[in-house]
């Protein structure tokens, strides 16, 4: 954007140098000084169009590039849920395995109470 503004100046300084120019012919004809006017007006408009195009393509770049990061952090956002959405099932699984670790060590236990015959005198179980 630096060097569009750079040019810019300088197309600003060419165009009032050229209106200095047609200032000092003053006291030249009408015809000239019409011919200068028109030249003047044609190059403005010229340098005008071509600053509008540079920005409209700096403008373009910028607009694909925002478009393209935008794919690799929605690309990225999307393999994070992946593997959170993984990470959740795997631990749902272990969980559920856990629990029925646990009710089975719960039967054991009880199966085996129920072999001593209700005998308080194992502290273990």
């Amino acid at each position: 954007m630096a060097d569009l503004s750079l040019e810019l100046r300088e197309n600003e300084a060419t165009f009032q140098q050229k209106q200095n120019q047609i200032k000092a012919m003053q006291g030249s004809s009408s015809k000239q000084e019409t011919s200068q006017l028109k030249e003047l007006e044609k190059s403005y408009k010229k340098m005008l169009k071509e600053m509008e195009e540079k920005v409209s393509n700096h403008l373009k770049e910028s607009l694909r590039e925002v478009k393209e990061q935008l794919s690799k952090a929605e690309a990225t956002r999307e393999e994070a849920e992946k593997k959170i959405n993984e990470n959740q099932k795997l631990s749902a699984d272990e969980i559920t395995k856990l629990r029925e670790e646990l009710d089975k060590a719960k039967e054991e236990t009880a199966s085996l109470r129920a072999k001593l015959g209700g005998n308080k005198s194992c502290t273990i179980l």
